[in-house]
């Protein structure tokens, strides 16, 4: 017997790195029969309906114009503000954001959906004797620094 088909809405921000773990995620889902629609940057159309996915231009802003301020944080609120119709419209069994896609998780939270976080990182372990991961610091190769 197979599971029912869920409805998904991914958002990604839409830098490489960000965008391409999404759209292998986005794949992966569609190719276990779920309905996949991915929010990035317009730019990763062609990419993410080639997947199988339907696709949703995500809000982009001018961070720092030259003639009005934006800061991020108004940038992210007016963004997840414009995500929510998106939400209601598709009724998603669940939103998958990327790390930096702030404006998705909080408009799943204001239509009280359930979401989680998809962070397209190294997975920082800390190993017994070794410096923390990405301080920069390297172990001692002499006896002084021992």
């Amino acid at each position: 017997m197979t599971a029912p088909s869920r409805r998904f809405l991914l958002a990604a921000f839409g830098d490489p790195g960000h965008a391409f773990p999404a759209i292998a995620l986005g794949r992966a889902l569609v190719g276990r029969g779920h309905e996949v629609t991915l929010q990035t940057w317009s730019r990763w159309q062609e990419q993410v309906e080639r997947e199988g996915m339907a696709f949703s231009p995500a809000p982009e802003y001018e961070v720092w114009p030259r003639d009005r301020h934006l800061t991020p944080y108004q940038a992210a609120v007016r963004a997840a503000q414009e995500t929510v119709p998106l939400i209601r419209e598709l009724d998603p069994h669940a939103v998958v954001v990327d790390i930096l896609t702030v404006a998705g998780s909080l408009a799943a939270q204001m239509e009280d959906r359930r979401w989680a976080t998809l962070i397209p990182h190294v997975f920082p372990a800390g190993e017994r004797g070794m410096p923390p991961y990405s301080a920069g610091a390297r172990l001692p190769r002499t006896r002084l620094g021992a």
